[in-house]
């Protein structure tokens, strides 16, 4: 009898195991195109939508856990799910098995969301730090509340979520302590003066600016004391809430910038390190756990290779990373990335582009071919580079005439290409202006490993790439490297 109920027992648990996750909706802005489903160990699944934005897809092969979905953002997942997502007065909703997991985290995620906005738009910025605490006690219990009030099987979902909203507390107290006392009107005022000056600060002007803004200010052991408090029982190394929860992963983000300028990292930056290395001395040294360590490592090493300024910097970064990797997923995509840079180095062939200019009509890098061809990658929603502008301005304007093409390629969204429009027109910009065919995913952005703009690159009259990180215009020596291609 034992003997009939233990394989009856296996039979059920393996039943439940073979239980398919489906999701289903219709999100207008996924119509025609693929979603991409994807956890932290970077494994991927497509989701395809059809015209209306309508898509319906089972899958075998997926564990319970946590996982983004684009166009949605989190989503948790176990076997026999059934979820239908869709997208209301502007909020995700979801129907169906699951549901009330999905819906604790939409709603949870937007309490945060409003409260971190309204203390970094300085809602709360002339509060005391005492009363400010209060009010961050009071709505962490109202949280608390709301999710011990859903009917949630699961504790360990649970805990999550309550740890969900004790990281983001800190983050919020974090910025809190960044606009406390600050004139914004004035903050604004100060923020455009620093665009203004881009690359040629007057100290004395930023200075008078930002003691205008600062109408109260927190002391150096007011600042300790908060800081202090806000580290109260938090640890880099909670793998469980590191897989569930993107939030405690903020928080862990923003401590591993914050470590590096530390006295024990000061000498890397006296050195003159790269703050990226020294962000991954920093997960070296303070992490212990294994998963979150090698995470945090392939995620530095990612972006310090797309920011790299020649292939002796990446081949310096690749070793490094190399000597470390473990998770095969996280190497293929570092890999990936080196290998572009080794075939986009000095003296490649330059991939070509067929963009768009305001007119509607499409140029490409081949068109150009003659002239050295100057291209600053750029978007309207970007304020660093809204401040090289009025420097690109006054380089065309010292070599109009000469065989120098300057291309301007946005990277906006192309739901905003009548914002892109607008600017270029507004704002008179000059050059070839271009908008990229599908923002940051547009292949001649991505094979350039383009993850943060501003970026400028250098083609020479023959198509070949001078440079894939060039100087900015705001850089004086960008005038001696242009003289040098156009005696060639």
């Amino acid at each position: 009898m034992k003997r009939i109920l233990l394989i009856g027992s296996v039979l059920y648990c393996s039943s439940l195991l073979a239980q398919p996750i489906k999701l289903s909706g219709t999100l207008a802005s996924a119509a025609g195109k693929s979603l991409e489903l994807s956890n932290l160990n970077e494994q991927k699944w497509t989701v395809q939508a059809d015209s209306s934005g309508k898509f319906s897809q089972s899958f075998s092969d997926i564990e319970k856990g946590y996982y983004s979905l684009s166009g949605v953002g989190a989503v948790y997942l176990a076997p026999g799910f059934d979820l239908n997502i869709t997208k209301e007065k502007d909020k995700i909703l979801f129907r169906g098995k699951g549901n009330i997991e999905n819906n604790l985290i939409v709603t949870l995620n937007n309490n945060i969301r409003q409260l971190s906005e309204e203390v970094k738009e300085g809602k709360m910025n002339m509060v005391s730090f005492p009363d400010f605490q209060k009010k961050m006690e009071n709505w962490k219990q109202q949280q608390y509340l709301l999710i011990s009030k859903t009917k949630i099987k699961d504790p360990a979902f649970a805990a999550h979520r309550r740890g969900d909203i004790d990281y983001a507390a800190r983050n919020i107290v974090r910025d809190y302590t960044y606009v406390y006392g600050v004139d914004m009107k004035k903050r604004d005022n100060f923020f455009a003066l620093m665009q203004k000056m881009a690359g040629n600060f007057d100290r004395a002007k930023l200075d008078s600016a930002r003691n205008e803004m600062e109408v109260k200010k927190l002391t150096r052991a007011e600042r300790d004391a908060i800081d202090s408090i806000n580290h109260l029982g938090t640890s880099m190394n909670d793998e469980a809430l590191f897989k569930a929860s993107a939030i405690y992963r903020r928080w862990m983000d923003q401590e591993i910038g914050a470590l590096i300028y530390k006295p024990k990292y000061r000498d890397d930056f006296n050195k003159g390190a790269k703050s990226e290395a020294i962000q991954s001395k920093v997960v070296g040294n303070e992490i212990s756990n294994a998963f979150i360590r090698e995470y945090w490592q392939y995620d530095i090493a990612s972006i310090a290779l797309k920011m790299s300024e020649d292939l002796a910097e990446a081949d310096s970064i690749y070793a490094a990373y190399s000597a470390i990797a473990r998770n095969n997923n996280y190497s293929s995509i570092v890999n990936g990335i080196y290998a572009k840079i080794k075939k986009f180095t000095k003296g490649a062939p330059a991939p070509d582009f067929n963009f768009r200019t305001v007119s509607g009509e499409k140029i490409s890098l081949a068109s150009l071919r003659g002239n050295i061809v100057y291209i600053d990658v750029w978007a309207t929603w970007c304020g660093p580079c809204k401040a090289e502008i009025p420097h690109l301005k006054k380089v065309e304007a010292n070599y109009h005439g000469k065989p120098i093409s300057f291309v301007s390629i946005s990277v906006d969204e192309l739901k905003d290409t009548d914002k892109w429009i607008a600017y270029v027109t507004d704002n008179n910009l000059k050059g070839v202006q271009l908008m990229a065919d599908n923002a940051f995913n547009s292949t001649f952005i991505q094979e350039f490993n383009i993850a943060a703009i501003p970026r400028f690159i250098m083609i020479d009259k023959e198509g070949k790439i001078i440079s894939a990180n060039a100087m900015r215009p705001s850089n004086k020596k960008l005038s001696e490297e242009l003289d040098k291609y156009l005696a060639l």
